[in-house]
């Protein structure tokens, strides 16, 4: 890190590249170089650059958050069709092809093909285990079909998920907006703190029980 700070007082951008490059393949467990390598690209205009890194790293590798990584930046710097498209490769490729699914109908919901993004997560998890994935994709489902009209396929959807996990954040959100809407204010109380001891730091459980 000092030999960088030095490198970058001098302008010396080849040696600087060359030095987080040194540095990610000596420690590759450090999240932090690999974005500092990203961010010199990116100050530089060399998208290429910072994509190709991230390809090289997406590339074989069946870790979910380093492909989402590439698909986050194709989103930024390359547009919306670009990281659609990385979606789908990775819907085949992927041993866990379900977060890359969820964010693939996300997209098509969006852009207003919302019944085939609704059919596309029904299929999903029907007849499906209860992973985490699919529990997220119930609660996504449950969004979709509550943005569209259909609050009795959200709160069953809901239902679903808080049946195999009673303290599933996201659905325990969605249970207390309906339960305050019913004044069953106190009941919607037990289920937030719930979803806090679970994520302490979430802003929008919180938010209702400070009212």
């Amino acid at each position: 890190m000092q030999r960088l700070g030095v490198l970058a007082q001098l302008g010396d951008d080849s040696s600087i590249e060359a030095q987080l490059q040194d540095m990610i393949a000596r420690f590759p467990d450090v999240d932090s170089h690999k974005a500092t390598l990203i961010r010199f690209y990116l100050s530089r205009d060399d998208t290429d650059k910072a994509e190709a890194f991230l390809r090289d790293r997406a590339k074989g590798s069946q870790d979910v958050g380093t492909r989402m990584d590439l698909i986050r930046f194709l989103t930024e710097f390359r547009g919306p069709e670009a990281a659609r498209e990385e979606l789908r490769v990775a819907v085949s490729e992927a041993e866990n092809p379900v977060p890359f699914q969820l964010l693939l109908t996300a997209l098509d919901f969006e852009d207003g093909d919302r019944q085939g993004a609704i059919a596309t997560l029904e299929e999903l998890v029907s007849g499906s285990e209860s992973s985490k994935e699919i529990l997220d994709a119930k609660i996504t489902l449950a969004r979709m079909l509550l943005t569209t009209g259909n609050e009795v396929g959200a709160r069953a959807r809901v239902s679903e998920v808080l049946a195999a996990d009673q303290g599933h954040v996201e659905a325990l959100k969605m249970q207390a907006v309906w339960q305050i809407e019913a004044d069953a204010t106190d009941d919607a109380i037990a289920g937030l703190r719930l979803a806090l001891e679970r994520n302490p730091n979430d802003k929008q459980a919180m938010t209702p029980m400070s009212k």
